[in-house]
């Protein structure tokens, strides 16, 4: 147990899981966050689950940044390779797409060729997902923004406001969601809600609030959102710029507040 000392300082960066429909944007927002990092000389890697980062990673230009296709079976334990060794040596950015794909994986991994899933099994698999974004949690507070992807479901959740939440086993979803520092639905804006929220019809946005249709944290919100009350904790994904200040702010945290 080490002693913090709160008036230095923290290297301590975010963790942020990202959930949204197929096709909002998720690869190519997480691809986007990596060339931020690659314009800051950091490294970045991408562990691609879905095999669905590769157009979005070419298409943003990324030169620098390690793309790594996870396999489908025995995933897990790649991932977890891959962030224990940024724990030991800290870099910009780790993105893991997605964590839907990931937890299945595993459920598929401990049914083996039989592919008969056992009761036993689901308390494994929940298991292994921890271990995954405690790592994850781990790299974060050693320096590396750590960001996870999910699919979005919809259904009631005991313990959660919000009817769509990210697209796991329906047991482990409070579990996941309390682990990070962040939780966003990626959304679009629609053309009912373009006035109130001051953006364009179309635009994408990463929205923190929670509410009773969906699940959402920040738990640095006075740091992503200074100034502004809970109605406005969402990040607008206009242009590169937006990225790069998201960027800055996840891996900054309590060294200074967001850049608006």
């Amino acid at each position: 147990m080490r002693k913090i000392d709160l008036t230095q300082p923290t290297t301590q960066a975010m963790t942020l899981l990202i959930y949204g429909p197929p096709g909002v944007g998720k690869s190519t927002t997480c691809s986007m966050l990596a060339a931020a990092a690659e314009a800051r000389k950091l490294k970045a890697t991408l562990i691609d689950a879905e095999h669905g980062l590769i157009p979005s990673a070419k298409a943003v230009g990324l030169k620098t940044t390690e793309l790594l296709s996870a396999s489908s079976t025995g995933s897990s334990g790649e991932v977890m390779q891959e962030l224990q060794a940024m724990i030991a040596k800290p870099q910009g950015l780790v993105v893991v797409d997605t964590i839907t794909e990931i937890s299945g994986s595993i459920l598929n991994d401990l049914a083996g060729a039989s592919g008969q899933v056992q009761i036993q099994m689901y308390g494994e698999q929940k298991n292994r997902l921890s271990r995954i974004v405690r790592s994850m949690r781990d790299a974060a507070g050693a320096g590396t923004v750590a960001i996870a992807t999910a699919q979005q479901d919809a259904q009631d959740i005991e313990g959660l406001p919000g009817n769509w939440h990210p697209a796991v086993r329906k047991a482990l979803v409070t579990d996941l969601v309390s682990q990070f520092d962040c939780v966003a639905r990626l959304r679009q804006v629609a053309a009912h809600e373009s006035e109130a929220l001051g953006l364009p019809e179309g635009v994408r946005y990463l929205d923190f609030r929670p509410s009773p249709s969906q699940v959402a944290k920040c738990r640095t919100a006075a740091e992503l959102f200074p100034d502004t009350d809970s109605r406005w904790h969402l990040w607008p994904l206009r242009n590169e710029e937006d990225t790069t200040r998201l960027f800055a702010a996840l891996i900054r945290r309590t060294s200074g507040k967001a850049e608006k």
